[in-house]
C-alpha cells in the first residue's frame, strides 16, 4: 500500500517525526508502520498516485482538505483518510463554527479519531483508531536506576497544576521521600502560573524522545493528572515500559492499561490513596505493571495496521465519500462486510461496550 502523510509545510517537529528512534507514540507511527512518507502539499502534483493520502484534521492542516477532495475527485480509488488528532475540550479554540468542520470530514473516505468521546463529537461511521506505538522497543530499553522520584505530564493544552500539587504535597506531609519531576513544562501555558513553578521539585523542558525516556525510566511511578479526554500516549509508553502510572480515568490508555491506577482526575484524596499503595504495596505494584505491559501490546504496529487496513476496507465497502458526504445524525454507521474479521473495537458502539466492562471488572481502592 502507498501511503502518504499530508501537510501545509515540514515543520521542525515533523523533520524530527521522520528520524527519531525510538519514535515517541502518536500519529507519525503510521509512516514507519506502512513505510510511507510525509509530504507537504506543494510537493504533490497527483494525488491520486497513492492509495491512502492522510490529513490530520489540525486548525492548519484541514485547510487543505477541500481542495485535495477536489482534486482527487468523487469517486477516486485513493482513499482519502482524514482524523483529529485533538482533545475534544480544546476545539473552541479553532476559532471554526462547527459546521465548517462537518463539512471537511463529510471529505473524506475514511474518518477516524483515537478515542471514543472524540470520535462521538464526529460523523457517525467514524472510526475508533489510537495511534501506533514501538512497544517491542520499549519493552527493550535499558533501565538506569529507580530514584524516589514521582513523573508528572504536563499537557500544554491543558495547563492545569493546582489538583496534583496536593497529592505530591500531602505523600510528603505523609512521611514518603518522594521528589517530583514535571515533564515538557512551559510556564507560559501553566493556568498557576502565579505559583505553578513553585509547586514541584524539578522542572524539565520539551526534549528528545531518546532523552525523555531516560528521565521517565529513572521515576519510581508516574502521575498524569489532566481532566480532558485523550488516548494518551505516555501512559502506552509507560506500560510498556513497566512504569506504573496514576491518575486519570479520562485517559483511554489509563483506562486499558492501568485499571486500578486510576479515577476521577479531580479525586484527589483517590489518587493519594492510589499512590500510596503503589508506593508500599510491592506485590500489588508488580501485578499492575505486568498487567499493563501485557496491555500495551494492545498499540503494536501489529495491531494497530489491522486495525487501520480493517477500517479501509468497512469504508471502501460502505462507499468511501459517497458514505460520509450523505451520512446524517439518526444514521445506524456503517455496513460490515460478511465474514470479515476484524477487532471490533474500531467501532464506536463496540468501544462503548468495552468501556462499560472495563468499569466493572476495575478492582477499585
Amino acid at each position: 500500500m502507498k501511503y502518504v502523510h499530508v501537510c501545509a509545510g515540514k515543520s521542525q517537529a515533523v523533520l524530527d517525526a521522520q528520524k527519531e528512534v525510538p519514535r515517541r507514540g502518536g500519529m507519525y507511527n503510521n509512516l514507519r508502520m506502512f513505510d510511507g512518507e510525509i509530504k507537504a502539499y506543494d510537493e504533490i502534483d497527483d494525488f491520486s498516485q497513492y492509495d491512502v493520502v492522510q490529513v490530520n484534521m489540525s486548525p492548519v492542516d484541514q485547510n487543505l482538505i477541500q481542495d485535495i477532495r477536489r482534486r482527487l475527485g468523487p469517486s477516486s480509488n485513493t482513499m482519502l483518510v482524514l482524523n483529529n488528532d485533538y482533545v475534544a475540550e480544546t476545539w473552541d479554540g479553532f476559532q471554526m463554527h462547527p459546521r465548517v468542520y462537518e463539512a471537511n470530514m463529510r471529505c473524506a473516505d475514511m474518518l477516524f479519531s483515537t478515542e471514543p468521546y472524540q470520535v462521538s463529537n464526529m460523523l457517525p461511521g467514524t472510526f475508533v483508531l489510537p495511534h501506533p506505538h514501538m512497544i517491542k522497543t520499549l519493552k527493550h530499553m535499558k533501565t538506569p536506576e529507580t530514584q524516589d522520584v514521582m513523573g508528572l505530564f504536563f499537557h500544554w493544552w491543558e495547563g492545569k497544576t493546582n489538583h496534583a500539587e496536593k497529592v505530591l504535597r500531602w505523600l510528603k506531609e505523609s512521611g514518603f521521600n518522594i521528589k517530583s519531576k514535571v515533564f515538557a513544562y512551559k510556564a507560559d501555558r501553566d493556568t498557576d502560573k502565579r505559583w505553578g513553578a513553585t509547586y514541584f521539585d524539578d522542572y524539565l523542558p520539551m526534549m528528545t524522545y531518546p532523552d525523555f525516556i531516560q528521565e521517565v525510566l529513572r521515576c519510581k511511578l508516574c502521575y498524569d493528572f489532566t481532566g480532558y479526554h485523550t488516548y494518551g500516549r505516555n501512559s502506552v509508553d509507560n506500560a510498556a515500559l513497566g512504569i506504573p502510572t496514576i491518575g486519570t480515568d479520562r485517559v483511554e490508555s489509563m483506562r486499558r492499561c492501568f485499571p486500578n491506577l486510576i479515577c476521577d482526575p479531580f479525586n484527589i484524596k483517590g489518587t493519594f490513596d492510589i499512590a500510596k499503595r503503589v508506593l508500599t504495596d510491592d506485590k500489588w505494584r508488580q501485578e499492575q505493571i505486568d498487567y499493563a505491559k501485557q496491555a500495551s501490546e494492545f498499540y503494536n504496529y501489529k495491531n494497530s495496521k489491522a486495525r487501520f487496513l480493517a477500517a479501509l476496507k468497512i469504508a471502501k465497502f460502505n462507499g468511501g465519500n459517497l458514505f460520509y458526504k450523505n451520512v446524517r445524525w439518526n444514521s445506524k454507521g456503517m455496513a460490515i462486510p460478511k465474514d470479515l474479521e476484524f477487532d471490533k473495537s474500531i467501532l464506536l458502539e463496540e468501544r462503548w461496550k468495552e468501556e462499560k466492562e472495563w468499569r466493572k471488572q476495575r478492582e477499585g481502592i
